[in-house]
């Protein structure tokens, strides 16, 4: 039974003991997890598919700052000593299913398997560093490498060369309006680096696709 890649990494014990207070559901794209202000009940851990993590801009667009898949869990404060709001949105990118933990057990849990407790700091630090990288390459790189850099990111994190995201969430993680990423979008198709089509980007060569983003890629690693 698939598990996600975050829980199959763990001793089998570990795993079980998560796995019985966990309840499975099942989120359809776009769905919301959870909002801004929620108090979340539970952290989550995807099986497969994507969640993303989302702030309104203040301009009626909104941005993600993150993106988690089966190697992470959403609900990153659950372990601090008191209940705190949720600062962004978390919603599906991708039809998405999985485990629901119930906050109080998952902080016991965390306190006593250290296997989950390496995994929850390690993916943290991840996801800090990544959001960081993310801030830098706004400031340092144009439209048309980051959206380049943010194929490859959704191709590395799906396993594939294609990208069955519509251009509006692409729009909201490059952090640009959907009119300016779908320019960016046809400069990389006349480069024939990627061909588009309805709610999906195909790409037809990864390596040309890392070449695109330059150095924004790089800093993603």
């Amino acid at each position: 039974m698939e598990h996600g890649r975050l829980l199959s990494s763990l001793p089998l014990e570990e795993r079980d003991a998560i796995l019985k207070v966990a309840t499975r559901q099942e989120l359809r794209a776009g769905e919301v997890l959870f909002r801004a202000d929620d108090r979340p009940a539970h952290v989550y851990f995807p099986i497969s598919g994507m969640l993303a993590v989302s702030e309104e801009t203040g301009k009626g667009d909104r941005r993600i700052t993150a993106l988690i898949d089966s190697r992470g869990f959403a609900n990153f404060t659950f372990a601090l000593p008191e209940p705190v709001s949720a600062q962004m949105d978390t919603w599906a990118v991708l039809d998405t299913p999985l485990y629901a933990v119930p906050v109080d057990s998952a902080r016991q849990l965390a306190s006593q398997l250290p296997a989950l407790a390496a995994a929850l700091l390690g993916y943290l630090g991840w996801t800090t560093r990544r959001m960081s990288d993310y801030l830098r390459i706004s400031a340092d790189y144009g439209v048309k490498e980051r959206a380049a850099a943010t194929l490859l990111e959704f191709a590395q994190m799906l396993g594939g060369n294609a990208v069955p995201v519509p251009q509006k969430v692409l729009a909201d993680r490059i952090g640009a309006r959907r009119e300016t990423v779908a320019v960016a979008l046809g400069q990389l198709r006349e480069d024939r680096v990627v061909r588009t089509r309805y709610r999906k980007v195909l790409i037809n060569n990864l390596d040309l696709l890392r070449a695109a983003a330059g150095g924004a890629a790089w800093r993603l690693e």
